[in-house]
């Protein structure tokens, strides 16, 4: 009986897998405070994977990037998305998008929503992840993002 709770556990232990790491893209964000739109980003993400044993897998994206830097300023931004993987590469998420546009005087930030898309291209030892995003808006500060980088299980 202690041998099948055993393996029990140690199967589920593996049905979840985590990975990270640097992202570097660009991101087109019309109507920002930017001089130009077209803007370097920089951040890390997280990807938390739920291997389900078939096809199609749950995952969660976390992300922190800074954009603007080859303009001189700094806009931060965070999201989690939520989505499917298909066949471990292809994958599709959506979820809440923070973006700081100014700290001071006072704090002038926005949360709206990411749709990403993106593939994870398996290397020994590390995966290549390439994504695009693309961030509606209302006010028509609306922003879309490529990127790409490295990932490494830990």
């Amino acid at each position: 009986m202690w041998s099948f709770l055993l393996l029990t556990t140690a199967a589920e232990a593996r049905a979840f897998e985590m990975s990270g790491g640097v992202r570097m893209g660009y991101s087109y964000m019309p109507n920002s405070t930017l001089r130009s739109p077209n803007s370097m980003t920089l951040g890390f993400e997280q990807i938390h994977r739920l291997d389900s044993g078939g096809r199609l897998n749950f995952l969660v994206i976390t992300n922190l990037s800074v954009s603007g830097m080859n303009q001189g300023s700094l806009l931060p931004t965070g999201h989690v998305m939520m989505g499917y993987q298909l066949y471990d590469s292809w994958y599709v998420s959506a979820g809440p998008f923070l973006r700081v546009y100014a700290v001071e005087p006072t704090l002038d930030a926005q949360v709206n929503m990411i749709l990403g898309s993106g593939v994870l291209l398996p290397m020994e030892g590390f995966d290549i992840p390439i994504q695009f995003g693309y961030v509606p808006d209302l006010d028509d500060k609306w922003i879309f993002t490529m990127s790409t980088g490295i990932h490494y299980p830990f």
